[in-house]
């Protein structure tokens, strides 16, 4: 069991300076998604920091506070291109289904703690669904930004996090 102490520790290291980051892609297996779950992504995953109208079908919104910005060293730089290590683990915290688009906002954990949120929800994962969904509505009656029509982009965030293709979902270990 945490102590007080430890879970502030790890509440500090989730929540200060988190970014909204965007992976769009059209999933087959968004039923899959379910709030609550855990999952692990072995490969690395790239969203962008920019927002705008979607094309696809599905949108991730992540929230991070621990994600590498390749486009420091002129790489990606067009897209705003955000990595996040493989290995990573996130919490699915919503489902937001609307105008025919969904989105699945997840909140990356981290590393050396993620288990204690199998058992862990906060008032402020409210008010961050709140704040990603009123982000989607806006972002549904905006035009899709042109740097991310790229099809370079488009290969990027093909795949689903957390699970293959077929929708089983990757081990957690």
């Amino acid at each position: 069991m945490n102590t007080h102490e430890e879970m502030e520790q790890i509440m500090n290291l989730t929540y200060p300076g988190l970014r909204l980051l965007h992976r769009d892609t059209n999933l087959r297996i968004a039923d899959k998604y379910r709030p609550g779950m855990l999952l692990h992504q072995q490969e690395p995953t790239d969203a962008t920091l920019l927002d705008g109208g979607m094309e696809s079908s599905h949108r991730y919104a992540i929230l991070s506070n621990h994600f590498l910005d390749p486009s420091d060293l002129n790489f990606g730089a067009e897209w705003a291109l955000c990595t996040i290590d493989s290995g990573a683990h996130f919490k699915v915290l919503d489902i937001y289904r609307r105008l025919g688009k969904t989105q699945i906002t997840l909140l990356h954990l981290p590393d050396a703690h993620w288990r204690v949120f199998e058992d862990v929800s906060t008032n402020v994962d409210d008010l961050l669904i709140d704040y990603t969904r009123k982000r989607f509505d806006e972002c549904l009656e905006a035009p899709p930004l042109d740097a991310l029509q790229d099809p370079g982009w488009h290969k990027r965030c093909v795949r689903p996090v957390g699970m293959t293709d077929m929708g089983v979902l990757l081990p957690l270990e």
